[in-house]
């Protein structure tokens, strides 16, 4: 699969802060891949240092990660 906008929901904060939401059946092996999240710089200003709490794959456990860069998107898990 591929990144939803629709599942993706910002809690609050700025950029470079901010906290968001997301929830995917994708595997968190394929939410951490280069440019996963490339569609959110434009749709939700995504920016290095905003976290996203990823609720991903079959489970119900959720991982932290953090916007290490932008163009092409990519982050870390920091869970």
């Amino acid at each position: 699969m591929a990144y939803n906008k629709e599942n993706l929901r910002l809690v609050g904060g700025y950029p470079g802060d901010n906290l968001y939401i997301y929830s995917s059946d994708d595997a968190i092996a394929t939410v951490i891949t280069s440019d996963y999240f490339g569609d959110a710089e434009n749709d939700y200003n995504l920016t290095a240092g905003d976290i996203i709490i990823a609720k991903t794959g079959d489970n119900a456990a959720a991982d932290m990660l953090v916007v290490s860069g932008v163009s092409p998107a990519t982050v870390v898990n920091a869970t």
